[in-house]
């Protein structure tokens, strides 16, 4: 267990004590996107889809997704000076700097983007995506995303409005079209095509991955003005305690604010909202009752409820939480239980402490 009872006043630049904790557990990346679109085709030997999340201002920024037929991906980005925050180490996958040219065009009726570069065999990919109509709210919401990357996270995604592809899109490997198969046949009133062009997509993954934490700075009492301040993976990440009421205690971070239980020496996690996006249409997990993330002596057992909200959305995935903890680590189990694509993405976050470092290991867990 990891016990905020141990905590004292460890002054900027001086080691943490023993007993150091998180106060957000959890490795969340959180995107708004301009648009997404996304072709699935046949006949390449390797590749099975492409895809694109876009957003235009205040620069152009473009995230290409090439799918394997294995599920593994490569992530090809516009710009060298890219992140993905909260990934840490121990995933297998590629993200990967790529000259690209991009344009997005057509009519209001029928937009359509375009979008080349070269894969890192050096093949020419050549995506081309007209959509039937303009994106409609009706085929909008939640997305299932199949079978993409089963292993590496749980995705949270919402798009406002969709379309499906038209007869003139294609996407071509140094020049050879694959063939994007019917998904809708009601000729001849209308054909879509297996591919999507969506508006304001939002985005949220929680990701496996590991991450070594030294705390170098840790709160001697929940009161405004405490901080937790360490070095994650060599990155410097700083929390701060901003408002407390009563027990209620309000921590922000980087892109995310936590609403927790204080009960003397423990902290019990109540919310996390990302905060890079307006405050009703962010991505927020809730728990029905605080979870434990600190405090008390020897080891401990609880479940409570999650659900998870996204685009105003409230509980779009739901299921439970366990704790389970002991003097020297503790580990807290997300398992979904609906909608039925997020059963099989369970989370596991381990969290093992040693003195003032923290060893923060996440797994995708099948709960079925």
């Amino acid at each position: 267990m990891l016990s905020a009872g141990v905590l004292q006043p460890a002054g900027a630049g001086t080691p943490a004590t023993a007993g150091a904790f998180l106060p957000q557990p959890f490795t969340i990346h959180y995107e708004r996107y301009d648009y997404h679109v996304m072709l699935t085709f046949e006949g390449h030997p390797e590749y099975e889809a492409v895809e694109a999340f876009i957003r235009e201002t205040p620069e152009l920024e473009i995230r290409a997704v090439v799918t394997r037929h294995d599920q593994s991906q490569t992530d090809y980005f516009n710009t060298e000076d890219f992140t993905v925050p909260g990934n840490g180490s121990g995933v297998e996958r590629e993200r990967l700097y790529a000259a690209m040219t991009y344009e997005r065009a057509g009519t209001k009726k029928a937009p359509s983007v375009s979008l080349s570069f070269q894969t890192k065999k050096g093949e020419s990919l050549e995506f081309f995506l007209v959509a039937t109509s303009a994106p409609l709210r009706k085929y909008g919401g939640l997305v299932d995303p199949g079978n993409h990357s089963p292993d590496t996270s749980l995705p949270v995604m919402f798009r406002e409005g969709s379309s499906l592809a038209s007869e003139e899109s294609f996407i071509a490997f140094d020049g050879v079209q694959c063939t994007i198969p019917i998904l809708v046949d009601a000729a001849p009133f209308f054909t879509g095509y297996k591919g999507y062009y969506s508006e304001a997509m939002r985005i949220a993954v929680i990701r496996a991955g590991s991450s070594q934490i030294e705390f170098t700075r840790v709160p001697d009492q929940f009161t405004p003005g405490e901080k937790w301040v360490f070095m994650e993976d060599g990155v410097p990440q700083e929390w701060t305690i901003t408002e407390r009421h009563g027990s209620s205690v309000y921590i922000e971070g980087p892109d995310c604010v936590l609403r927790c239980v204080a009960d003397g020496n423990r902290l019990g996690l109540l919310s996390v909202a990302c905060t890079n996006d307006e405050p009703d249409m962010t991505f927020l997990i809730d728990f029905k009752s605080p979870v434990r993330i600190s405090g008390g002596e020897g080891s401990r057992n609880t479940e409570t409820e999650f659900s998870l909200s996204i685009a105003g959305k409230k509980r779009v995935v739901t299921g439970t939480v366990s704790v389970e903890s002991d003097a020297a680590q503790t580990r807290i189990v997300l398992s979904p239980r609906s909608p039925d694509w997020a059963v099989p993405r369970g989370v596991s976050t381990t969290l093992t402490s040693a003195g003032s470092t923290l060893k923060r290991d996440v797994v995708i867990v099948n709960g079925e």
